[in-house]
């Protein structure tokens, strides 16, 4: 399937939940991997190898996965996960091999809703350890450069005018993103009415 998609000039994205198929599909030529994976910690050499993959990426849904081992330890408390803090850990390493991180939540899976779900994991991005500014681009910029999608993503000329107003400045403390003043769309300012 990856083949085939990059045959018709496709990214692939696979769904993944555990290291070793993580490690292969990216090896196996697939440029992202939704979810990270939960069952084991992969290993050093392993993260390296991925690491050195042109334009990979990794949508973590830290938020998903944190609420699928708690129901699996939940449901069967030998159950072959790992930690939410360990989790956390394997984000800050991926993080710190300069592999692009995309935010994403994965909805309606565990009862995770389309909208302030996201600030949540936005959250746990920032418990990870990830800068800030890295974790406004996880939401902007680097969507659109993984995903190709022309015009967005970035605050410039020529580019659409989709801009959040933000009451605080979520550089200093990231939960101040849900603090919402504003919203446009296309350049038109959105309203509740």
């Amino acid at each position: 399937l990856i083949r085939e998609a990059h045959k018709i000039n496709k990214i692939a994205v696979v769904h993944i939940s555990k290291s070793r198929d993580a490690y292969e599909v990216l090896k196996m030529g697939a440029n992202g991997l939704a979810h990270l994976w939960r069952d084991a910690l992969i290993s050093e050499e392993k993260l390296d190898e991925i690491a050195q993959l042109d334009s990979i990426f990794i949508i973590p849904t830290l938020i998903t996965n944190v609420k699928a081992i708690n129901y699996l330890k939940g449901k069967n408390p030998d159950a072959k996960v790992i930690s939410p803090l360990q989790l956390k850990h394997e984000l800050n390493r991926i993080y710190k091999k300069g592999i692009a991180i995309l935010a994403g939540t994965d909805p309606p899976n565990l009862g995770i809703n389309y909208g302030t779900d996201l600030y949540e994991e936005l959250k746990l991005f920032s418990e990870a350890g990830m800068s800030n500014l890295d974790i406004l681009k996880s939401v902007t910029s680097n969507i659109m450069n993984a995903f190709a999608i022309k015009n967005k993503g970035y605050v410039k000329e020529g580019f659409d005018a989709d801009l959040i107003l933000i009451n605080g400045n979520p550089l200093d403390n990231i939960e101040e993103i849900s603090n919402i003043e504003h919203i446009w769309k296309a350049g038109q300012l959105v309203t509740n009415d």
